[in-house]
């Protein structure tokens, strides 16, 4: 069974995302569009750099 919690955060990270595409954070973003079995996060964030134009993650200091 899925827990509750979960989707609910699931469903409030969508909403942004959808709210505001850009709005989220590459590597924030990255994790909420990951899935079993698919892309590694990584690559998701790598893709989402790409598509907003921005330098890959290992170029930027990471806080």
């Amino acid at each position: 069974m899925i827990n509750r919690e979960a989707i609910e955060k699931a469903a409030h990270i969508f909403a942004l995302a959808c709210a505001e595409p850009d709005a989220l954070p590459p590597r924030l973003a990255a994790e909420a569009a990951w899935y079993s079995g698919g892309p590694s996060v990584d690559e998701i964030e790598a893709k989402i750099r790409e598509m907003r134009g921005l330098p890959p993650a290992d170029t930027e200091e990471r806080t």
